[in-house]
């Protein structure tokens, strides 16, 4: 399977990014967990922030 966002998506993510990004995370990263859930109608996708513990929903309801 190969889970892509799309160009709103990415948009979305790096404004987010920017009020959610920690001044240091490590020497390895690991900063942003990306979650893809296949249901029948769709993907959810939603990016974690490990060090804030915060996250974004980015799923297109609109293309379901």
């Amino acid at each position: 399977m190969l889970f892509t966002l799309d160009d709103t998506q990415l948009n979305k993510l790096a404004e987010w990014q920017e009020n959610h990004t920690p001044i240091y995370v490590g020497a390895i990263g690991g900063m942003y967990t990306f979650s893809f859930t296949p249901t029948g109608i769709g993907v959810i996708i939603e990016v974690k922030n490990n060090t804030t513990g915060e996250s974004i929903n980015l799923t297109d309801y609109d293309s379901w």
